[in-house]
């Protein structure tokens, strides 16, 4: 009987150390933070709007590229973090929402940044 108890002690222990050397769950670092990601996101939208929404180019693939390694981020990461929104459409719903007023705010300055240089 001691060992039994004692087998399952180890067991239970063991698979506590795996569970936090290897990251179970979702650690924090497997997803890019709600704020970079809006960022990221708007910057993606523009670039697809720019080419036409041509997704399977390669020039879209470069041009996409180039802005994650702006942000310091890869695809995989990327992708990771939109399939991670996706998931749930409340999440989802509170990112569009959040790079929407992100775009408009860029759109905002873009026209104060202009009529400030015609009026000049």
């Amino acid at each position: 009987m001691f060992t039994y108890v004692l087998s399952i002690k180890f067991l239970v222990f063991t698979t506590i150390i795996l569970c936090i050397v290897s990251g179970c769950g979702d650690p924090a670092d497997k997803k890019i933070p709600r704020t970079k990601m809006v960022q990221i996101y708007a910057d993606v939208l523009i670039i697809s709007n720019s080419l036409g929404e041509v997704e399977k180019s390669p020039e879209y693939a470069e041009q996409l590229d180039s802005v994650l390694s702006v942000h310091g981020v890869d695809r995989e990461l990327f992708n990771a973090t939109l399939e991670y929104f996706q998931q749930e459409p409340k999440r989802w719903k509170d990112l569009i929402d959040r790079v929407v007023l992100e775009l408009e705010n860029r759109r905002d300055q873009l026209r104060e940044s202009s009529a400030n240089r015609s009026s000049s």
